[in-house]
């Protein structure tokens, strides 16, 4: 098995950025944190390692045994549940985002990935780095180039969506009502109809309408977001910006209140309409930004091959290996490495539960 040091060099040189982006996620790192405190143990070791494909199957229960001495009952009952509550999802997530053509998730299964997405994880959306935007992004283009009318599948989704989107509840025909995303999107056709949008009315209901003019700037930012969503996916592909794929998101990189231009969208459904999404799609490609990294084929024997990531690499210095002339110089030469590695990062929490098992 990789050294510590070997790992996170690993990890930092090999696995495209969206997905070690997503390795510091809420939806890992929270349940992560959780069982860590529950067992008295470090686990981002461990993730590491299963990124990298070297803990898969049963190893993950022989890896518990030897790491924490834990006897192999109560070992394979954390192997479950780090399973089912960290593994599972994280794999499910780096599936979706793949663009390999061998991968394992099926057109269909990343429709309904994408559905969950919008009827109840649209807030985490916004949360991401830019960087796995762009990545969700692409996946929607390429789902959408092959079925057109999903776009209406998306915008029922939003409908159905209650998560909380801002503090305070909103009043809608008289009545106080969970502030949903569902909610909000009810309010804001109310005051606009649903054919068309422009700038001008999605500020003015931002800043003019009774339950707008009540927000927060956090929160309007927030429902500035979730209205750009929702007119990109139901207007899609005339709420685009160009005909070329230049530019072009549906979760939107940049909270825009008040965007510069405007343009008026109306819905086609017309079959030039869906010809011309098959063209901008398929036959333009849509620019792709360098990769730094290396083609990583395999992730593990159970994870699928992922293609180049289509984004710039983190510049991370290579880690060095230890020195081999006693566990003092190891330690000296792991109390140097934390300085490459931010607070809270995943590499800095596998060094330090390195220092911690060599200092006894």
């Amino acid at each position: 098995m990789l050294t510590i040091d070997e790992a996170i060099e690993k990890f930092n040189r090999e696995i495209p950025e969206e997905v070690q982006l997503s390795c510091e996620a809420d939806f890992v790192l929270k349940p992560l944190e959780e069982i860590e405190e529950r067992y008295g143990i470090t686990l981002s070791p461990l993730l590491i390692l299963f990124v990298l494909g070297e803990v898969v199957g049963d190893d993950l229960i022989t890896y518990i045994e030897n790491e924490f001495s834990f006897e192999e009952k109560k070992a394979a009952v954390l192997a479950s549940e780090i399973q089912d509550k960290i593994f599972k999802p994280l794999f499910d997530r780096i599936n979706f985002l793949n663009d390999h053509p061998e991968k394992e998730m099926t057109l269909e299964q990343e429709k309904y990935y994408v559905e969950n997405i919008f009827k109840k994880g649209i807030l985490a959306e916004l949360n991401y780095d830019p960087i796995v935007k762009d990545a969700v992004n692409r996946r929607l283009f390429f789902i959408l180039a092959r079925d057109a009318d999903y776009r209406r599948r998306l915008e029922q989704s939003m409908y159905d969506n209650v998560e909380l989107l801002t503090s305070q509840s909103i009043m809608i025909d008289g009545r106080e009502q969970p502030a949903t995303i569902s909610n909000w999107l009810k309010d804001f056709i109310a005051h606009y109809g649903s054919q068309s949008y422009n700038s001008v009315s999605v500020s003015s209901f931002l800043v003019n309408s009774d339950n707008g003019k009540k927000l927060s700037a956090e929160d309007r930012a927030k429902l500035a977001d979730v209205i750009k969503i929702y007119t990109n996916i139901k207007f899609f592909p005339d709420s685009m910006p160009s005909d070329n794929g230049e530019d072009w998101q549906i979760i939107p990189y940049e909270i825009e209140v008040m965007p510069d231009s405007e343009r008026d969208f109306s819905e086609e459904t017309t079959e030039l309409a869906e010809e011309k999404l098959k063209v901008i799609l398929h036959e333009v490609p849509l620019p792709n930004k360098p990769a730094n990294k290396t083609e990583l084929k395999t992730i593990s024997p159970s994870l699928p091959p992922l293609a180049p990531a289509p984004v710039p690499a983190k510049i991370v210095e290579p880690v060095k290996p230890l020195a081999e002339t006693g566990d003092e110089e190891d330690l000296v030469e792991l109390r140097n490495m934390l300085l490459q590695y931010p607070a809270g990062s995943l590499e800095r929490a596998a060094i330090e539960e390195e220092i911690k098992k060599k200092s006894g």
